[in-house]
């Protein structure tokens, strides 16, 4: 026999909803793309929460993840924390944007670029974007802010999601996550945060964010005044309990930013980190004027063709008679691909080429020029070198005259000898011939500090 109940059925407990983190971020730079197709600002999704994700990742090794001995041990803590293929991430992720203006071009198919980057040495930075097509009519977009919400687990989640990632790490043999009274191998509020502060003040949105496109500001993370910058990095090691510890296998922010002078506004600063690659890549340090390089890529490329223009057979940088094991590709170390191509019309361009490392299809330069903000208006020039792994093997693509990429070691990346020839722009910045190396010497020599 049914029993009828008479009784109102109580109210469900009502659950008291998780609270974010919330961020509100000024994007201070000219912003690049952030959307599903690499280069191109969406309409619709104009900053993802899948690209936020994959930056965090990356600032989360470079700070919390470089306390990990070894590569296996820190890829599975990222999964823990960040998600995978097994794990869904117990981080929760929320972007929207407040504010942004129209997309514009930055350069015309005739080379001409928008008027923003004019008197400055940015195009040096942007040469990606020149010469818009059809494909891709607008390229950058400024005045964007937008609300970061963050959904940080607490330690209860991350305890019941213990006994899988045991299971997990017992496959890998690696050491498992104890069971401590006091949760801390459960907490991973530093970590997510940690991964913030260094995105927000160091990285940027959208597309080339390490030469300073899509830089950030928020006013939570960010430092005071040129004067405190220092002070707020040791602070932020100790509030996140970062480590100085780099296995040389991932990159790593193990020491404090360069800057330069007074904050002015974001894109003068900008233009002054980007200036002082330009100077010693390319201008007044390493080129004489418009004609040769100081640099011996050049050189050797002419010397492992055996040839291009006779008034340039005789090399400026390598010692005669060239030797095919003496080439030299410093500028390796800034990062890969190296696109080279001749003044068009010359007959050096038969050695026109690129300059990979040996199979894998970029290296990411382990420098990052942009401005580091004090405020939506002001900002600092900034160099932060990032400790990471070293090129040792490169080889050259698409060189017309030679079938085979000579081999290509750590001899010809960095060399005593590459730093003695007249008007090397590594001289008297480097004893070993790193041209990384010689670079932050010459921004030292320049005023940051």
């Amino acid at each position: 026999m049914a029993r009828t109940i008479t009784t109102d059925c109580p109210p469900v407990p009502k659950r008291k909803p998780d609270e974010p983190k919330r961020y509100t971020i000024e994007v201070i730079t000219p912003l690049f793309g952030g959307g599903v197709e690499s280069g191109v600002n969406d309409p619709i999704t104009l900053i993802r929460p899948s690209s936020i994700r994959g930056h965090l990742r990356f600032w989360w090794r470079a700070t919390r993840g470089a306390a990990f001995a070894t590569v296996k041990e820190m890829r599975q803590r990222e999964a823990e924390i960040w998600g995978s293929t097994k794990n869904p991430s117990p981080v929760r992720i929320e972007v929207s944007v407040n504010r942004s203006a129209m997309p514009r071009k930055c350069a015309a198919p005739n080379g001409q670029w928008d008027a923003l980057f004019d008197h400055t040495r940015l195009p040096y930075a942007l040469f990606p974007f020149q010469g818009d097509t059809e494909k891709s009519p607008d390229k950058f977009i400024e005045s964007v802010e937008f609300e970061l919400r963050v959904w940080i687990p607490p330690v209860t989640t991350m305890a019941s999601l213990r006994e899988g990632f045991n299971q997990q790490r017992n496959a890998l043999k690696i050491p498992e996550i104890a069971n401590r009274e006091n949760g801390l191998q459960d907490d991973v509020g530093l970590d997510v945060q940690a991964a913030i502060w260094a995105w927000v003040n160091f990285g940027g949105v959208g597309a080339r964010t390490r030469r300073g496109c899509g830089a950030m500001y928020c006013k939570d993370l960010a430092p005071h005044s040129p004067k405190q910058i220092s002070a707020w990095f040791e602070k932020a090691k100790q509030d996140y309990k970062l480590s100085n510890h780099s296995t040389g296998l991932w990159p790593v922010l193990a020491a404090a930013p360069l800057i330069h002078g007074l904050s002015k506004p974001p894109l003068a600063a900008w233009n002054e980190s980007i200036k002082l690659m330009y100077d010693f890549r390319q201008g007044s340090v390493g080129r004489n004027g418009f004609h040769r390089s100081y640099w011996p890529e050049a050189d050797s490329l002419r010397a492992l063709t055996g040839l291009g223009d006779a008034s340039h057979k005789r090399s400026n940088t390598l010692v005669h008679p060239i030797i095919k094991e003496d080439v030299a590709f410093p500028r390796a170390q800034f990062g890969l691909p190296i696109v080279f191509h001749f003044k068009d019309g010359s007959r050096d361009n038969v050695n026109n080429c690129e300059l990979y490392p040996l199979d894998c299809n970029r290296m990411a330069s382990p420098l990052i020029l942009r401005p580091l903000a004090m405020g939506k208006t002001t900002a600092v020039p900034m160099v932060l070198q990032l400790n990471t792994p070293e090129p040792e093997n490169l080889e050259l693509k698409h060189l017309a005259p030679i079938a085979i990429s000579p081999a290509l070691g750590r001899t010809n990346i960095a060399r005593p000898d590459l730093a003695t020839y007249p008007n090397s722009p590594m001289a008297g910045r480097t004893n070993t011939g790193s041209a990384l190396e010689a670079f932050m010497a010459y921004a030292k020599q320049n005023g940051f500090l």
